[in-house]
Order: structure tokens, then C-alpha cells, then sequence
């Protein structure tokens, strides 16, 4: 009711320790405030039950990795982690996701997934990010630490094979 500004609600409950129930979202579905929602359960399952309750309501993948099924099924798009390190990258994915076959993308994105994931979000994006000369630090809040990445090598491969990707896409 305060803001004035449209509203996304989030369905991370692997993070809020909360599930958003469909039914949450149908009640709310017609307030002035409210224009979609973010869908990252990480279960194919979850997003299906969204889109059967409220048909209506804009749904974004909330999980980078499943973006290819959820754009099968209807997603407006994507909101990202991948798109912090990636930009281009993860637009061209998006884009193809939407409009395109997706199927040549899943080894790709499907690992670019894990890696980032590797460790508490943002622990990897942020540290590939410094590598790169991107930002200064990877210094995060506590209880976060870039210590606990076990693999930079990981992630410096993976964005080498993510540059070479977009370079096909050209």
C-alpha cells in the first residue's frame, strides 16, 4: 500500500526459508501495486502451479539454470545472477530462451549455474568480478567470506567458455 511504484513479489524459499503459495498471489493479483512475481523455488513443479493459478500474472525465472523450461512455459524473462558477471551473455541466453531452441544452451548455462552457485550468491559473482578487474574487492557482509570458494580456476574457465559462447552469437 506505500509504495507507489509496481511490485514483484519473490518465491525464493530456499533463501526466505517462506514458499509463497499460489494462493498468496491470486489474492493479491488485482492490487494496484502488485505486477508479477519471481519464481526461484528451483522446481519445474512450483512454476507450473503459479502459472495454473494465476494465468494472468507475469512470471520471471528466478533461477538462471532453469530459464529454458520456464520460458517454455511461459516466462516473461529472467532475473539473473549471471547477468552480473555476463551481461551480454545472459541477454543473448535470455533471448534465445524466449524466442529460439534453447536445447544447444543446457551444458553451458546448466554448469554456469552450478559454478556460480558453488558457494553463497554472491561469492562467486563477486569474486569473478575482482579477478577480472571488474570491481576492487570481493569483500562481503558477514557471515559471507570469499574463503569459502574452493575453485577460482572454476570460474575463470567458465568465463572464458561464456566469452567464446558470445562471440559465436555475433
Amino acid at each position: 500500500e506505500t509504495s507507489e511504484l509496481p511490485c514483484m513479489i519473490y518465491n525464493i524459499p530456499g533463501r526466505t526459508g517462506v514458499r509463497v503459495p499460489p494462493q498468496v498471489i491470486r489474492t493479491i493479483a488485482g492490487h494496484r501495486n502488485f505486477w508479477s512475481v519471481k519464481e526461484a523455488s528451483g522446481s519445474i513443479r512450483e512454476y507450473q502451479q503459479f502459472r495454473q493459478e494465476v494465468p494472468e500474472v507475469p512470471l520471471f525465472s528466478g533461477d538462471d539454470g532453469l530459464l529454458p523450461y520456464f520460458a517454455a512455459a511461459g516466462c516473461r524473462g529472467l532475473i539473473s545472477v549471471a547477468s552480473n558477471v555476463w551481461p551480454e551473455a545472459t541477454g543473448r541466453y535470455v533471448e534465445i530462451c524466449l524466442n529460439g531452441d534453447p536445447k544447444q544452451l543446457f551444458p553451458l548455462w546448466k554448469r554456469a549455474t552450478e559454478i556460480l552457485f558453488s558457494a553463497s550468491n554472491p561469492i562467486p559473482a563477486k569474486s569473478l568480478l575482482r579477478e577480472k578487474g571488474l570491481i576492487k574487492t570481493s569483500v562481503l557482509r558477514p557471515p559471507l567470506t570469499d574463503r569459502e570458494l574452493d575453485n577460482l580456476e572454476e570460474l575463470l574457465n567458465l568465463d572464458n567458455e561464456i566469452s567464446n559462447w558470445l562471440l559465436t552469437q555475433k
